[in-house]
């Protein structure tokens, strides 16, 4: 039994020793309070009357490494309330931020950090903030130094250095300017590097780039609205992109764009009708296209003017939403992602006319079949025919084993070509499947700038309009509230736009329409008026009608 008691005594003791990880500060005894004890407790220790055996860092209330008398002096005030809390001081760091011209914050490693273009010389000025609570210190001569990156040359020098001993809270700053040489177009890179007593960024870098684009300068300051469409907006890697595919078109006239990788690995026809793209890839091709439009306008390749169209058409042709689909950095049907090859299409075809309407008649005449041509197909895999995603190139090119090209996916496709093929010679449009001026789901293309709208991507290859002229084809917006269209079909966008193109079969009937009329029974119909009644019956008069059967049976049917 007494070996027993003492063995118990050892284990008690034991125990006591143990540190409490869990121990609040100053809460030595681990009482949960923090009180004159602990105070004493530590007091005892530091005068030699007792060992330690409490948690001992516990005990250093003022965290400097070790516990001592001030400890127990702090714990005493905090107990009689002189101390409103007992907390370790915040260590003392110096810590940069550099703020560009722009004001924002470059983050060190930044590439590039800054881009700027221009064909006269520009001044830029940054801002080196200490955001931390001790003295920062520039700890090389000069403080911010400066390399070329590539090639040498003199276009980017610092022209003012910052001080080099900046207090908590304050800032300084060092000025960079950009001064344009003889060769246009040439990009010149400078790696920024400023060293610090920083702990955590000790050795803060970042590049900034100019570009000598003088001619571009002055073509924005008189396209105020192309620029805030553009340039603008861009972050800086589009930025980037821009400016080189600027470069490239004014050496040689032409983009070099890698093809998206997921395009590349949609396979008809198991491929997808989607792609995402990287975002290196999405920021590519925005940089690409708006670089190639504002070549265009700027060397007078078309007969109109980006400067012409509002704020609003020029959506049409730069922004985000409108070039992708609504997902951003995703294509579905057609991937317009390079606009030499499209542009090129229409140079070698004769499509770009004096006037954006005679344009117009001839993309669409172009794409669209007739009586006399077949271009286009409506893609169905009941045919065999892919549904995989293409490119807007290989869809205007490329025939299928049927003898003509194919909408893969119908009119979700035709609507993409079209615009697609417009926005290469800078006639913006728009792609909705909202309803508006068709079935909801069904794909419409629309042109603000000269007020059409074509319902149905379907129209081109539909066979009851194959003998409409190709300058009737494309629907005027202002048939939407046309009282002869309205007091037929009320506001339902759908019949307005079969009540179109009612009227068009009706005055250019195809063959389609003639062998319906004039041999009803072997498609299933009682006559020519049966077929028309069911074909059109609900857009068009009963008046219309019969003249529709009286003209179809005297004048075709003899």
């Amino acid at each position: 039994m007494k070996k027993c008691i003492t063995l118990c005594m050892m284990l008690l003791f034991t125990l006591m020793s143990i540190p409490i990880l869990s121990l609040d500060l100053g809460d030595v005894n681990a009482d949960r309070n923090v009180d004159i004890v602990d105070a004493l407790l530590i007091a005892q220790v530091y005068v030699g009357l007792r060992v330690p055996d409490f948690y001992e860092d516990a005990a250093d209330v003022n965290c400097s490494g070790e516990f001592d008398i001030v400890d127990a002096l702090l714990i005493a005030q905090f107990y009689v309330g002189l101390l409103p809390e007992l907390k370790c001081p915040e260590p003392l760091i110096p810590e940069i931020s550099i703020i560009k011209p722009d004001s924002q914050e470059i983050t060190s490693g930044t590439d590039p950090g800054y881009v700027l273009y221009g064909g006269e010389p520009e001044t830029m000025v940054f801002t080196i903030h200490n955001t931390g609570n001790e003295t920062l210190q520039l700890s090389t001569y000069p403080p911010v130094r400066i390399s070329d990156e590539g090639t040498s040359h003199n276009c980017i020098a610092i022209t003012q250095q910052p001080a080099t001993i900046i207090n908590s809270g304050d800032s300084t700053t060092f000025i960079v300017q950009f001064v344009p040489d003889s060769t246009l177009y040439t990009e010149r890179k400078s790696l920024i590097t400023i060293e610090s007593n920083d702990p955590d960024e000790p050795v803060y870098e970042f590049s900034v780039i100019g570009y000598n684009i003088d001619t571009y300068v002055d073509y924005f300051d008189e396209n105020p609205a192309v620029k805030d469409h553009t340039v603008n907006i861009f972050n800086t890697q589009t930025l980037n992109n821009f400016l080189a595919f600027i470069s490239q078109l004014e050496l040689n006239g032409s983009i070099t764009i890698d093809e998206p990788v997921a395009l590349q690995n949609a396979i008809p026809p198991e491929g997808p009708s989607t792609i995402y793209l990287t975002q290196d890839e999405h920021w590519a091709i925005l940089g690409a296209k708006a670089a190639h439009a504002i070549w265009v306008d700027r060397n007078n390749l078309v007969p109109w003017k980006l400067g012409a169209y509002n704020p609003g058409d020029l959506v049409g042709l730069f922004a985000n939403a409108e070039l992708f689909r609504t997902i951003s950095g995703a294509f579905y049907s057609v991937v317009d992602y390079s606009p030499t090859d499209v542009y090129g299409y229409m140079v070698e075809n004769s499509l770009i006319g004096t006037t954006i309407l005679e344009t117009f008649h001839n993309v669409y005449d172009d794409l669209r079949s007739t009586d006399d041509k077949i271009s286009f197909l409506h893609g169905s895999e009941s045919y065999g025919d892919p549904t995989t995603v293409y490119s807007l190139y290989e869809a205007v090119t490329t025939y299928s084993d049927r003898g003509c090209k194919v909408a893969r996916l119908g009119c979700q496709s035709m609507t993409r070509i079209m615009v697609g093929l417009l926005r290469s010679v800078n006639i913006p449009g728009t792609i909705t499947t909202n309803g508006t001026w068709f079935l909801s789901g069904h794909s419409s293309a629309v042109w603000q700038c000269v007020q059409l709208v074509m319902p149905h991507g379907d129209d081109i290859y539909t066979a009851t309009l194959r003998k409409t002229p190709t300058n009737e084809m494309l629907t005027p917006m202002s048939i939407y509230t046309d009282p002869s269209y309205t007091d037929v079909c009320g506001t339902d966008p759908y019949r307005i736009a079969r009540r179109h193109t009612a009227l068009r079969a009706f005055t250019y009937p195809d063959k389609w329409t003639i062998s319906r009329c004039c041999d009803p029974e072997k498609y299933e119909y009682v006559d020519c008026l049966d077929y028309i009644t069911r074909e059109y019956g609900t857009v068009l008069t009963p008046a219309e009608i019969d003249a529709f059967v009286y003209i179809m049976t005297n004048n075709y049917c003899q």
